[in-house]
């Protein structure tokens, strides 16, 4: 081979590697389209707002002197007559039979735990799984901010341990212990003594140890007068009337009325049953829509009939309400993305012949490395500038994190 050849032969193989250089160069830039990945997507059309509680309370005062020991939660239900609070001179004298309480009760868990009965049969792993257990409920019950089972897991978990540690002859028993314990009892005993008077109820119902002076305010027998403005000074805690010496007040059912301002809806009506969520609570309630008062265009009064609003809230008067209405969840889609599309499809016809078809579909062009495929999506929700896809397992139609082409796609890519 002569240099002249040599040089055109390598010349050639250059103006080669050029052009296939070049090509995927300008097949890279033509191919660079914007891009949005398939995400899952949940869209709730719930109304919130802040909801006042309504019921006919009855407000219990008494002339104290001296401090108030109340001996119900909130919430109990209680008989005519019932004492709900006892009155001591001071706090000592509450703290110490208290004191005297938990002291017997620490006793009784030592007896417990050395009884022959429970610690005879009772194998060290078996407790000690059950002192993990206990642990890990304490932990979640902490989370929850539940003091009330907080105390009584603890002590479950002392009782547990103090029987680990005879069963394992870590302890052989607890007397001095005991004896320690009813020192301490002998001790508060004689820093106590009796309720100088007590507090009872006039009538039967639900008991609640606070109020808020809004109990005379709005009631079930003037609900249907009430306005936005009476609504939201209850919710800012304006123009509460505070009765003296009040201690409490008193209810005759979980019945209730809630009302609240609204922005406009045409998702209910007068009559309607729906379900409503308090606060950040997972448990869903029963309501009727008892009226709806059109104030203004861009104001409604609503007023909800609940049957049964349990314990825990029993002295709220306000709290965050959400109407639940229908959710969706799927795929999201940027309007902007969709496109139309015909299909070739094979079908029978009306003599069971098979047949091909153009359908027409609604979807997505998607990138598939350097694939560009058409995607069918099956729109369950409409919102602004985007849509939510049904999530179907079928490579036909958009999947999750498929990376969707936002511009026109040309003829060339499709």
């Amino acid at each position: 081979m002569n240099a002249a050849t040599s040089k055109i032969i390598r010349a050639l193989i250059i103006i080669v590697v050029l052009v296939f250089f070049v090509s995927k160069v300008y097949e890279s830039f033509k191919d660079n389209y914007n891009t949005e990945e398939a995400i899952s997507y949940n869209v709730n059309e719930n109304i919130v707002f802040e909801g006042v509680f309504v019921r006919n309370e009855t407000v219990i005062t008494h002339d104290t002197h001296g401090v108030i020991d109340y001996l119900y939660p909130d919430g109990s239900k209680l008989s005519n007559s019932s004492i709900i609070a006892n009155i001591y001179e001071n706090e000592q004298q509450i703290y110490a039979k208290y004191k005297i309480q938990e002291l017997y009760k620490e006793l009784d868990n030592l007896e417990h735990s050395q009884n022959p009965g429970t610690t005879s049969y009772a194998k060290p792993d078996t407790i000690k799984s059950q002192i993990d257990d206990k642990y890990l409920q304490i932990t979640a019950a902490i989370e929850a901010c539940d003091l009330k089972k907080v105390t009584s897991l603890k002590n479950d978990l002392v009782t547990l341990m103090n029987i680990y540690n005879v069963v394992t002859k870590s302890e052989t028993d607890y007397k001095d212990r005991e004896e320690e314990i009813n020192k301490q009892i002998l001790n508060y005993q004689n820093q106590y003594a009796l309720p100088i008077s007590t507090i009872e109820t006039n009538q039967t119902g639900y008991f609640v140890s606070s109020t808020d002076g809004f109990e005379d305010v709005i009631t079930i027998d003037n609900v249907n007068s009430v306005n936005i403005e009476l609504i939201e000074n209850i919710i800012e805690g304006k123009g509460a009337q505070k009765k003296e010496n009040a201690v409490g007040k008193i209810f005759d059912s979980y019945e209730c009325k809630i009302v609240g301002v609204i922005k406009p809806t045409n998702k209910f009506l007068k009559g309607d049953s729906l379900k409503i969520r308090l606060g950040t609570s997972d448990i869903t309630y029963h309501v009727d829509v008892y009226d709806i008062i059109k104030e203004n265009d861009k104001q409604w009064i609503l007023i909800l009939d609940c049957e049964a609003i349990d314990e825990k809230i029993s002295n709220e008067r306000v709290e965050k309400i959400e109407l639940i209405f229908q959710e969706f969840t799927g795929l999201k889609v940027p309007r902007e993305a969709i496109r139309f599309k015909e299909l070739i499809e094979t079908q029978q016809d009306e003599n069971g012949l098979d047949v091909a078809v153009k359908v027409k579909y609604k979807g997505v062009y998607v990138r598939m490395g350097q694939e560009i495929t058409f995607k069918k999506i099956n729109v369950i929700y409409e919102g602004d500038n985007f849509v939510i896809s049904e999530n179907i397992s079928d490579t036909n139609y958009l999947n999750l994190y498929d990376q969707i082409i936002l511009e026109e796609v040309s003829k060339d890519d499709s």
